[in-house]
């Protein structure tokens, strides 16, 4: 009989700056679909100064940057999210065939149905779908899935999310990088680094100017129509000129969309920096870049797995400390406790982990 010992993790979180007057931590186990998950990414907004930040960058003219696809269904999230690991491993030289890194987008969108139980994402294959399903697909090595390893996966109406088949991923993503447009540098600092992020924003076709360009004036109050896509570049000195109505001043993102490659810019736009809703956090949020990652061998588990992502948040009420402890079972004659990934929307978090390794026993960390 194998024994299993307790170990509790306890996280003290001290946040310099607040984003959003909350922290969100997988700080204990849960019960989702009736199984205990837990652990969802370590998301922190990218910082930097300006001073060795070019005027316009692109990662698509340095060849890090898949070409633009066509969605086939409301997934536009599963495309940008997919682009940006694709962009990753690119970057970092870990594939350098742009054909061989292509992601399935097909296989995100189903694992992200309706579990057979009736939890899960609610949502059918063509539903729409949420900008939190990929990270949390992403930091529990469910995926993503290169298409070559995914041939016999095809569309399925019927398909519940917990019949997709997960043990193909090749990487696990351990750390995510939020960003905002309240750091413009952050956002280019973490493109130059990544290859690109993702980012929502919303789209009205009366906005775009030539199918090239595109900005949506803070004064347009309709309802919004969500879009997500990848950002791959930027050019501070894009004229404001080139875009159906006037921002106050030149510069713009270049984004790929999910739209095919049937366009000026072979699948490609550009997109004013005071875009409304653009990076703003809220509408449309995570914004994140995808930054470290390790290979899936079998001799790696992952311990807990919150795959929809953080269960619960944290106010901390102005506060700027908290402790949060989680739980983990596991066999000690078998693995290792190597990390402890969790989430923080604070700018700046400084944090540490402590382990106990009994329930009397003295932190250790």
């Amino acid at each position: 009989m194998k024994y299993n010992p307790m170990i509790k993790i306890i996280t003290v979180l001290s946040a310099a700056a607040l984003l959003t007057g909350a922290v969100s931590v997988s700080a204990s186990a849960v019960v989702i679909d009736g199984e205990e998950v837990a652990a969802t990414y370590d998301a922190t907004v990218a910082e930097g100064s300006s001073d060795d930040l070019p005027s316009s960058y692109s990662s698509l003219d340095k060849g890090y940057v898949t070409p633009a696809k066509s969605q086939s269904y409301n997934d536009c999230w599963a495309y940008s999210a997919t682009a940006a690991f694709e962009s990753k491993l690119l970057r970092d030289g870990v594939v350098t065939d742009i054909n061989a890194v292509r992601m399935s987008e097909l296989h995100l969108n189903l694992w992200a149905t309706t579990r057979t139980n009736g939890k899960g994402w609610i949502r059918s294959i063509s539903d729409s779908g949420y900008c939190y399903i990929a990270p949390g697909y992403y930091a529990s090595w469910q995926g993503g899935i290169f298409e070559s390893d995914a041939a016999d996966i095809l569309p399925d109406s019927n398909i519940k999310g917990d019949e997709v088949p997960t043990d193909r991923a090749k990487y696990g993503v351990t750390a995510m990088r939020y960003v905002s447009r309240n750091n413009m540098d952050g956002i280019k600092r973490a493109i130059m680094e990544n290859g690109g992020v993702t980012t929502g924003y919303s789209h009205k076709g009366i906005f775009m100017n030539n199918n090239t360009s595109y900005y949506m004036p803070e004064s347009y109050t309709e309802p919004k129509n969500g879009h997500q896509v990848e950002i791959v570049g930027w050019d501070d000195n894009y004229d404001k000129s080139n875009f159906k109505s006037t921002p106050k001043n030149n510069g713009a993102w270049l984004m790929k969309s999910s739209w095919g490659s049937g366009s000026p810019l072979n699948g490609f736009y550009w997109i004013s920096y005071e875009t409304k809703y653009l990076f703003d956090g809220k509408s449309y949020e995570p914004c994140f870049a995808i930054e470290q990652y390790e290979e899936i061998t079998d001799r790696k588990k992952m311990i807990q797995n919150e795959i929809f992502g953080a269960t619960y948040e944290v106010t901390l009420e102005g506060k700027n400390e908290g402790v949060f402890l989680n739980r983990l079972t596991f066999d000690k004659d078998f693995y290792v406790l190597d990390k402890v990934i969790f989430e923080t929307k604070a700018e700046s978090t400084e944090y540490e982990l402590y382990l106990v390794p009994e329930a009397d026993g003295a932190p250790s960390s």
